[in-house]
């Protein structure tokens, strides 16, 4: 189904083109708010008095750094010719490796999954429920449009952040191989829904959101900082803007049903929420802590991961399989009769 309305090229240009977008627009923002002072310098000329005038150095730094990584100091000394060698080395075995990953988990999944033999009606309406699931058929379509839709969502821009990281690290020499980790980190370490976005996920777009979102927090609204209604508020705001940008995107490439992309990332919010405050009550339960802290066992670990799974193969279906059924409505491929339920395209 995802194949049909988000091919792999169409794809990679919907994940560059809307992490750029967001991330151009929140940032510069933290130019004054989050870090004032590194984009002046101050310069005496003899006479006149010190004046401040801009560091661009700094300030290209920040505004192409939406992921707030420590910036490198100017008195750190510049790799060396077999650094940069290795690390393009490294890089490409990198790139290579995931691309054959993508394409052997694409096989895997249009076969073994399923998704080659897909029918326009495992994607209407009454599909979407989790238990609307009637056989091993219908667990195994929503299994693989899912880890299809989190492939497409991590590789490709992985992918192109490695290639981007060897111009600037190995040909343009601006920055050192250390200022470009990788976006993602393993997936292991998402055994809850916060962990999976705060973690694992990458992070060109939340920390220039949360700084708006504390500007309207403490600026507009007037909370006190760290305040429960600040905590609560700021998360909701990062989730909004980015069920908006997403609706934006798609809503200029033409799918339907823009307000579910917004609905799915309240879930998100609402599923958060509800988990720390689980989590909370959990850790004052002696035989879950230790020094504290909550003991992270293998059996909560394999829970969490089960949780994480749970919740996506519930809230994704509502999201995603609209606009598969939509784009093969399109194309002459669906044929049952039109669905109230998404007859009122594209704001359903």
């Amino acid at each position: 189904m995802t194949i049909h309305y988000l091919p792999v090229g169409r794809g990679l240009l919907y994940n560059v083109g809307i992490y750029i977008t967001i991330a151009s627009l929140l940032w510069p923002v933290g130019l004054f708010t989050a870090e004032p002072i590194k984009v002046f310098v101050v310069v005496a000329d003899g006479k006149a008095r010190p004046v401040r005038r801009w560091n661009l150095r700094q300030a290209y730094r920040i505004y192409n750094n939406p992921r707030k990584l420590p910036d490198r100091p100017n008195s750190s000394s510049p790799p060396t010719a077999g650094a940069l060698v290795w690390f393009v080395v490294r890089r490409l075995l990198q790139i290579s490796g995931l691309m054959v990953l993508y394409g052997t988990v694409t096989v895997l999944i249009f076969t073994v999954g399923g998704l080659l033999y897909m029918e326009p009606s495992d994607f209407t309406p009454e599909r979407e429920p989790l238990l609307s699931i009637r056989d091993s058929w219908d667990l195994r379509i929503r299994c693989s449009v899912l880890v299809f839709w989190v492939m497409q969502g991590v590789i490709p821009l992985q992918i192109v952040h490695f290639l981007l990281s060897i111009v600037f690290v190995s040909i343009l020499r601006v920055d050192g191989p250390d200022e470009w980790p990788p976006l993602f980190s393993s997936p292991l370490e998402a055994f809850t829904l916060k962990r999976y976005w705060g973690i694992f996920w990458h992070r060109l777009f939340s920390p220039g959101a949360v700084t708006w979102a504390r500007f309207v927090a403490r600026r507009g609204l007037r909370l006190p900082p760290g305040s429960t209604m600040e905590k609560v508020l700021v998360p909701f705001i990062v989730f909004s803007v980015s069920g908006v940008a997403h609706a934006a995107v798609g809503w200029r490439l033409g799918y339907c049903c823009l307000v579910r992309d917004i609905k799915f990332f309240w879930w998100n919010f609402a599923a958060i929420f509800a988990e720390t405050v689980v989590l909370k009550g959990i850790r004052v339960v002696p035989r879950f802590q230790r020094h504290g802290k909550m003991l992270l066992t293998v059996t909560t670990r394999v829970v969490g991961y089960l949780w994480v799974l749970v919740f996506f193969l519930w809230a994704m279906p509502p999201y995603l399989y609209p606009k598969g059924y939509d784009s093969l409505r399109r194309k002459g491929l669906a044929v049952e009769p039109e669905s109230p339920a998404i007859g009122a395209l594209p704001w359903a």
